[in-house]
C-alpha cells in the first residue's frame, strides 16, 4: 500500500473529510489531498502526529511503506552529520 492511500485509509476508518482529518492534524486541506493523490511525501512530524492522533503505531506505517522509512533514515543520518 502507498502512503497516499495508507493515510486516505486512516482518514476513512473514522468517516471524516478531509477538511475534518486536516482539522485534526493541524495541517491544510490541501496538504492532506496531496498527500493521499502521491504528490508530496508526508513530514515525519506529520506522521507522529497522525500516530499519536488515531492510535496508528508509527511502526505499522514505515513497515507499509518502506521507502519513507528510507527515505527518513538518510535524514536522520544528514541531520547527525550537521
Amino acid at each position: 500500500m502507498n502512503v497516499g492511500a495508507f493515510v486516505k485509509k486512516v482518514r476513512k476508518e473514522y468517516f471524516l473529510t478531509q477538511e475534518q482529518f486536516s482539522m485534526r492534524l493541524g495541517v491544510s486541506n490541501s496538504y492532506i489531498s496531496k498527500i493521499e493523490r502521491n504528490k508530496v511525501n508526508p513530514s515525519l512530524k506529520f506522521l507522529k502526529i497522525l500516530s499519536k492522533e488515531f492510535s496508528v503505531p508509527l511502526q505499522n506505517f514505515l513497515n507499509e511503506n518502506r521507502h519513507i522509512y528510507q527515505l527518513l533514515m538518510v535524514s536522520r543520518k544528514t541531520n547527525l552529520l550537521k
